[in-house]
């Protein structure tokens, strides 16, 4: 039995950099690759619990998709208990954020 569970939202956080520009004519570009983590104030909770060594339990719906799935293995991987999340073919939750050269969004 876990000692915290957390019921609430959970969702994929795409994390995109600004393209970089390598020359003063602005020819030269360097276009990062975007990245995915977990976010959400619920899911974000449960994995912070789980860092901090409490047995947790995550419950809360995600996609049936490659997002709700990359929720659940990071959750896991974490050592969030996942047993109970639910799966929904078409409920999306996913948040794009842009991200300068100096961090600024």
């Amino acid at each position: 039995m876990p000692e915290v569970i957390v019921v609430g939202d959970a969702n994929v956080d795409i994390i995109v950099q600004y393209p970089r520009f390598l020359d003063p004519e602005k020819t030269h570009v360097v276009w990062p690759n975007p990245e995915m983590q977990g976010g959400g104030t619920s899911s974000n909770t449960a994995a912070a619990l789980a860092k901090l060594g409490l047995g947790c339990a995550f419950v809360g719906t995600v996609g049936d998709d490659n997002y709700g799935r990359f929720v659940r293995d990071d959750l896991a991987e974490l050592g969030v208990d996942v047993l109970h999340m639910t799966y929904e073919a078409d409920f999306k939750r996913h948040e794009e954020g842009f991200v300068g050269e100096n961090g600024d969004y």
